[in-house]
């Protein structure tokens, strides 16, 4: 199963990019940030024309609280996981996968990514962002953990990475948890939650005001919707699809 989805990778593979919910400029960076966890941070410097959408600074933890819906998304329905062989580019990505540890480490087992099994499900947990999705779009913008990206920064997503500097200006995370984690979140609030609300930082402690505007790039809460404005372009919707069907199906065939 692995040997076709590398395959794939290498099919449909997109150059890295920036989407990070804040940039992290010199505005950003005054916010206060709690001390007890370490922060992803940006090497040396962001591209001149980023443009920050919030005042979110990331660090190691969950905001909001795992288990807690965003505020202002549409209620969360009752879990029912997905169909093994049914993961297309119009899945609803806050639906639960219905994965367990067990088969997604199986999948994920002799690459370096075996052991981010528990992130990618904790995450959808916390953020309600299916783990198919969360590991689908780590293989194929790590090339199954082998980038230069992830091996020296711990990002598995290419996150702040962009076509001119792209290991330059990847943000750097304290391992490849906090990544997920912080990733996941910040799909959750700008791509997958309608916008009209906002929530705190990444991050903050209890009470924080809610800074953060939900819904930036909000086109609807599936592959198809992201890729506007995520990636620009539907094949890397389809690319990402069929890695997670490819998951689901090897999933399903172990039991």
């Amino acid at each position: 199963a692995r040997a076709a989805a590398r395959r794939r990778l290498q099919a449909g593979r997109r150059s890295p990019r920036a989407v990070p919910l804040a940039t992290p400029t010199a505005t950003v960076a005054s916010t206060p940030t709690p001390t007890s966890m370490p922060m992803p941070t940006a090497e040396p410097s962001p591209r001149a024309t980023a443009t920050p959408r919030a005042t979110a600074t990331p660090s190691a933890t969950v905001s909001p609280p795992p288990g807690a819906p965003i505020p202002g998304a549409a209620p969360t329905p009752i879990p029912t996981p997905i169909a093994a062989g049914s993961f297309t580019i119009r899945t609803d990505l806050t639906q639960p996968s219905g994965i367990t540890r067990s088969q997604l480490a199986a999948f994920l087992s002799g690459t370096p990514l075996a052991s981010d099994a528990p992130a990618f499900l904790a995450a959808e947990r916390s953020d309600h962002v299916s783990a198919l999705f969360l590991t689908a779009e780590a293989i194929l913008e790590s090339g199954f953990g082998t980038s230069t990206i992830y091996r020296r920064k711990h990002n598995l997503y290419g996150w702040g990475a962009d076509a001119a500097h792209p290991l330059r200006d990847a943000w750097s995370f304290p391992s490849a948890a906090a990544c997920i984690a912080y990733v996941a979140w910040a799909i959750a609030v700008q791509y997958l939650t309608p916008p009209g609300s906002r929530v705190p930082p990444y991050g903050a402690p209890p009470g924080a005001a809610p800074s953060v505007a939900t819904g930036g790039d909000f086109h609807g809460p599936t592959l198809l919707g992201v890729s506007i404005d995520y990636a620009g372009s539907q094949a890397w919707a389809a690319s990402v699809a069929a890695l997670a069907d490819e998951i689901q199906r090897s999933a399903a065939a172990a039991g």
